[in-house]
């Protein structure tokens, strides 16, 4: 247990790391030796942080070459996104509303057992959202890492994998809207709103907050899709 405790707080720490810009987009990370010393932490214990953030696409291994901090540009998130938008909506409907089917449940357990550690990183991850606001792909990052703290906060580990195989799913469902203000006004809001649900163990509220927010998302899919089958009209 403490071992999975310190890759995740190790992970989340090269994460801000990333967001605060001392590695850009397409910047290769020093070796794991490099990174082991300079986090403090064995070297197992770091490939298994670099791993996890690998899975849930924040980096990218390239065999024989080393780990990147993943690129994440319009111009290669829009094409296969509008593709699936216009060969079948319904796939990137269906997986937000799996996204919900998985989240409802969880954020009610995760607001009655949630610590005071667990707040004070929802509170951190939200600071990111609210703050950087002009730049999305750190909202996106952001949105990931609340959740993420949300599913830990279940205490439950096949709820968590679970979250490591959807979710970057649902970050690249998020990259669909980085020109959509109204939809960077709803993650950020929407956020604050279930980060205080959580910290006053409001469980009912915190499920009705996922529930809309997941909703919404879904809807403006549907209107996207709308818009790419018909060009002319947008």
């Amino acid at each position: 247990m403490a071992k999975r405790a310190l890759y995740f707080e190790v992970s989340k720490q090269i994460q801000n790391s990333i967001m605060r810009g001392e590695w850009e987009s397409g910047q290769k990370l020093p070796s794991i030796i490099e990174l082991a010393a300079r986090f403090s932490v064995s070297k197992a214990v770091m490939r298994e942080a670099c791993s996890l953030l690998v899975g849930t696409g924040v980096l990218e291994l390239r065999h024989g070459d080393g780990t990147y901090v993943k690129t994440l540009t319009l111009d290669t998130i829009m094409p296969p996104i509008q593709a699936a938008l216009l060969l079948g909506a319904s796939d990137l409907y269906s997986l937000l509303e799996v996204g919900l089917w998985l989240e409802r449940g969880v954020v009610s357990v995760a607001a009655a057992r949630r610590t005071e550690r667990q707040v004070r990183d929802l509170a951190e991850a939200l600071f990111v959202m609210e703050a950087d606001d002009e730049q999305y792909a750190s909202i996106v990052l952001a949105e990931r890492e609340f959740h993420g703290v949300v599913f830990e906060a279940s205490n439950n580990l096949i709820a968590v994998n679970l979250l490591r195989t959807l979710y970057p799913s649902l970050s690249s469902a998020l990259e669909l809207f980085a020109d959509d203000n109204e939809v960077r006004e709803l993650i950020v809001t929407v956020h604050q709103a279930m980060y205080g649900s959580i910290a006053a163990h409001n469980a009912e509220a915190a499920e009705r907050q996922v529930v809309m927010y997941r909703h919404a998302l879904q809807e403006r899919v549907l209107e996207y899709r709308a818009q790419a089958s018909h060009p002319s009209k947008q």
